[in-house]
């Protein structure tokens, strides 16, 4: 994007952490560029021409959204996986984290810091009521595990959501 709309990132990750793409990038101005990318592929991918006016949803908040993660943890290190890589870059804070997830991303960093693992992929999400979910995904399947759902609200509907369930992060 151009000069005018770019933005210093709140993260002091950003740009090395592959989490997010956006930061750099004043919030109305993502919501422009989100809404031509968009746009672009009904054409591309649907082959049909999208109408003028597509409208979208921006969200109130610019940080402080993303309800759900999947982050990596690595003898333990917490974090996501590094812009265009396998590699964890390892994070203490995350600002695009609804903050009791970024709570919960630093507690999870504590408990997992002195235990040896090696590698295992954890999602956390935040429901309704201030209902908290962190869950190891490698586990996610063991049938002798209760299922682990959780509530969120889009609008006037309630959703469940169960581990590993893709959702989009921003309600």
């Amino acid at each position: 994007e151009g000069g005018k709309s770019r933005v210093i990132p709140r993260c002091p990750f950003f740009g090395r952490c592959g989490g997010c793409s956006w930061q750099h990038v004043d919030y109305g101005e993502q919501v422009v560029a989100k809404r031509r990318i968009l746009r672009e592929a009904l054409a591309r991918i649907g082959g049909f021409a999208p109408p003028d006016h597509i409208p979208l949803t921006p969200s109130p908040r610019a940080y402080s959204y993303r309800m759900r993660a999947r982050l990596f943890v690595e003898d333990g290190r917490v974090g996501y996986r590094q812009r265009a890589s396998h590699s964890l870059c390892s994070i203490d804070q995350c600002p695009i984290l609804v903050p009791e997830l970024e709570a919960e991303l630093v507690r999870l960093g504590q408990c997992l810091a002195t235990e040896s693992r090696g590698s295992e992929e954890w999602e956390i999400c935040a429901g309704m009521d201030g209902a908290l979910r962190s869950s190891r995904l490698s586990s996610a399947a063991d049938p002798r595990r209760p299922a682990e759902n959780i509530e969120i609200r889009v609008g006037e509907d309630a959703l469940s959501i169960s581990v590993g369930t893709f959702v989009q992060a921003n309600r």
